[in-house]
C-alpha cells in the first residue's frame, strides 16, 4: 500500500536515529522537509514529479528570499529522502532524480587583517569572561577550528605535550589539530581561572560552571564586531583566516587540507585564490622587465638619411 509523503518522513527521522545521525542533522532535515511535507504531505512519490519539486523549490527561493545556498540545502534533503524510500522499496519512482541544484555565484571568502583582529582584542573586557572569549577567539585563529569543534573541546582534549587538539568534526570523525607554542601560553593563563568555576569537563565554561553555548559564541561575536567596527563577525571568519594567513606565511596547501579536514581540495582551493594579491607583489619583486628596467629604454637611434 502506498503511504503518503508525512508518513514516510516519520520513517525516515526513525531511520536517520538508528544510524545515530546527530540530533542537529536530524533537526536540519526536518526543518528542510517540513517545506515539502506543507506542499505535498497528502500525496505519494508516485504523485510527484520533478516539475513538482522544481516549482517549489522557486517558489519557496522567491517567498522566504533564500540564498542560492539555502535553496540548494533543500534539494539536497529532499533528494536524499527521496533516495531513502527507493532504497527501502518505499517508493516505485525518484521524482527528485533529475532534480538540480541551482548555479551559485563562486565569492572568495571575507578574512580578517591583523588590525582587525587586534581592534577586537582591545573591546575584550579584562575579567574572566573576556579571559574566555579572548582564549576562544585566538583558539579560532591559531587552528582553523569550526565553531562547533570548538564547543565540543574538553580539557583532556588539550594535548600540551604535542600541541594538539583531540577535535570531534563533521560526521563525528576525530582528527587531532596542531596549535602554536603561542596558544599554549594563551591557554595556560585561561585554565587556572577556569577551574575556579567549572562543574564539567567542557574547556570553555561560564561563571555559573556551565558549557558556553553556541547562541552565546554568536551572540558574543556580534557584538564585539560592533564595538570594533567589523559588522557581521562570526566564528568562521576566523577560519577563513587562519587559512588564507597559512598560504601566505609558506604553509603548505595539502597539509593545510589535513588541518581544516577537507575531503577535497576544491574548498581549500579557495584560500589558493586570496593569496593572488600575494603573487602580484611577488611578480613585482621578480619580474626580469622590472629587475632590468629595460621598459624606460628606448631603441638605439638611427642616423636619418
Amino acid at each position: 500500500m502506498r503511504q503518503p509523503l508525512v508518513t514516510l518522513a516519520t520513517w525516515y527521522y526513525t531511520d536517520c536515529e538508528a544510524r545515530n545521525l546527530q540530533p542537529k542533522t536530524i533537526l536540519f532535515y526536518h526543518q528542510k522537509l517540513v517545506y515539502l511535507l506543507d506542499a505535498f504531505g497528502d500525496s505519494t512519490p508516485e504523485d510527484l514529479t520533478v516539475h513538482n519539486l522544481r516549482a517549489l523549490a522557486v517558489t519557496l527561493r522567491q517567498t522566504r528570499e533564500w540564498s542560492a545556498q539555502q535553496t540548494n540545502h533543500f534539494i539536497t534533503v529532499v533528494k536524499q529522502f527521496f533516495n531513502y524510500l527507493l532504497a527501502e522499496d518505499l517508493a516505485e519512482v525518484n521524482p527528485s532524480a533529475k532534480l538540480k541544484k541551482i548555479k551559485m555565484e563562486e565569492r572568495l571568502p571575507t578574512i580578517l587583517t591583523q588590525a582587525d583582529v587586534q581592534r577586537i582584542l582591545e573591546v575584550i573586557p579584562s575579567n574572566f569572561t573576556g579571559l574566555r572569549n579572548r582564549t576562544m577567539i585566538l583558539t579560532l585563529l591559531d587552528t582553523g577550528l569550526r565553531l562547533n569543534e570548538l564547543l565540543c573541546l574538553t580539557v583532556p582534549d588539550v594535548d600540551f605535550a604535542h600541541l594538539q587538539l583531540r577535535v570531534q568534526g563533521k560526521g563525528r570523525r576525530e582528527a587531532l589539530v596542531p596549535f602554536s607554542l603561542a596558544l599554549t601560553r594563551v591557554l595556560s593563563k585561561y585554565l587556572p581561572q577556569r577551574d575556579k568555576y567549572a562543574l564539567t569537563e567542557a574547556l570553555w565554561v561560564s561563571r555559573q560552571g556551565e558549557a558556553v553555548t553556541t547562541d552565546y559564541v554568536t551572540h558574543m561575536l556580534c557584538k564585539y564586531g560592533n564595538d570594533a567596527s567589523i559588522p557581521h563577525l562570526h566564528a568562521h571568519l576566523f577560519r577563513h583566516t587562519f587559512a588564507t594567513e597559512f598560504l601566505r606565511n609558506g604553509g603548505n596547501p595539502q597539509m593545510l587540507q589535513r588541518i581544516l579536514r577537507h575531503t577535497t581540495p576544491v574548498v581549500t582551493q579557495r584560500y589558493i585564490h586570496l593569496t593572488d594579491t600575494d603573487t602580484s607583489v611577488a611578480h613585482k619583486t621578480a619580474s626580469p622587465l622590472e629587475k632590468w628596467q629595460l621598459a624606460g629604454r628606448g631603441g638605439r637611434k638611427k642616423k636619418s638619411a
